[in-house]
């Protein structure tokens, strides 16, 4: 597994000739590849159902109305253990998993710390770059696989 090994918090301004999207800070070298990215993430002139609280659009009803989600809070899937609400049945299942089931699938090749989602581990690799001290699992003798993020 490969870990970014750029410092946090240092952001590289993209070059003059890029192709900026006029809603985030994302930036792309062709503009085929902007207008992809504004209609698979802003869902812009995606298609012909539309938000009706913004000008997003798509072929499919049902992205438009997860979308919507955003606007109106709705949260119609519930955690059958906790009762806690959320947008999308994905996020209420990886909870599930993550939270009651305890799962971590994502294991560290450095220090065999556990933890349930990608991002995280991609969070944690930094602590192994070159000018970080190893985690305190590896430093631990007794420390096996850790399973806490």
């Amino acid at each position: 597994m490969m870990f970014s090994l750029r410092p946090t918090g240092i952001k590289r301004e993209p070059p003059e000739d890029t192709f900026r999207c006029p809603l985030c800070t994302s930036a792309f070298a062709v503009s085929s590849e902007l207008m992809q990215h504004l209609r698979g993430k802003h869902l812009l002139n995606a298609g012909r159902h539309e938000c009706r609280f913004c000008p997003c659009s798509s072929d499919y009803i049902s992205n438009v109305k997860m979308h919507e989600r955003k606007h109106t809070g709705e949260k119609p899937f519930q955690c059958p253990v906790c009762s806690r609400r959320f947008a999308t049945k994905r996020h209420m299942v990886v909870h599930l998993q993550a939270v009651h089931e305890r799962r971590r699938n994502f294991v560290c090749p450095e220090c065999r710390c556990a933890l349930h989602r990608k991002e995280h581990l991609q969070r944690h690799g930094r602590l192994h770059g070159p000018s970080r001290a190893p985690c305190a699992a590896r430093r631990s003798s007794t420390a096996q696989t850790r399973t806490s993020n």
